[in-house]
């Protein structure tokens, strides 16, 4: 069964997956985490010095002159781990103690108005946990671009006379009935309490920022 919960452990499943992508979530987050990075960068490169320095020195005399710096580097690499745990597990229980969702209103391409998720850590990994969640449950996989390029390109040049037609729905988020929604979420049996009732108050805010009370949903979430 799949764990749905807003844990610390799960918050720092989607920590390194985040930075596995290529998402700096320190930077974005977590300045003590960006400082403890940088403590190992320089540990490291205290060894490297330390090597350099002492080439043609014999592996044993060699050795003790590494052994402490060697040390501190794996210090700071632990210092770090601990750090990270500590900082999933202070967040998760921030959300256990009530966190409300609340979007932030912010300007988008061509003058439209984006509702977002704020600036801020907690909100940020309820998004990424629920995202997990949805795609988990549903088997949803976005779809190969490289295939959907090479299925195109065979289509148009099969020598039959071809049209291409560009469209596109009007105004799709903000036609969305939220009431139909929720009632859809309340039905649903795979989604944990805790996801619907994030869902829920994400909807409840876009509304309010709004001030539409049944048509839309917010776009530009991440």
């Amino acid at each position: 069964m799949l764990d749905q919960t807003f844990s610390a452990q799960n918050f720092r499943r989607v920590y390194d997956i985040e930075n596995r992508r290529g998402r700096n979530v320190d930077r974005a987050y977590f300045q003590l985490l960006v400082d403890a990075s940088a403590r190992i960068t320089a540990a490291s490169a205290a060894v490297r010095a330390a090597r350099k320095a002492h080439v043609g020195l014999a592996d044993d005399a060699l050795n003790v002159i590494l052994h402490p710096l060697r040390e501190a580097l794996r210090a700071e690499r632990a210092n770090r781990e601990t750090l990270i745990d500590t900082t999933m597990a202070d967040i998760a229980q921030q959300v256990l103690d009530g966190y409300q969702l609340q979007l932030v209103e912010r300007s988008g391409p061509d003058e439209t108005t984006l509702y977002t998720l704020p600036a801020d850590p907690r909100p940020y990994f309820i998004g990424k946990q629920i995202q997990h969640n949805i795609s988990r449950l549903y088997k949803l996989k976005a779809g190969n671009r490289r295939a959907i390029v090479s299925q195109l390109f065979d289509q148009l040049n099969n020598g039959f006379r071809q049209f291409c037609v560009r469209t596109d729905v009007s105004s799709f988020y903000e036609s969305i009935n939220r009431s139909d929604l929720v009632k859809e979420l309340d039905n649903d049996q795979l989604l944990s309490f805790g996801s619907k009732k994030y869902i829920k108050q994400a909807l409840s805010s876009y509304g309010e920022l709004s001030v539409v009370r049944t048509f839309g949903t917010d776009r530009g979430l991440d």
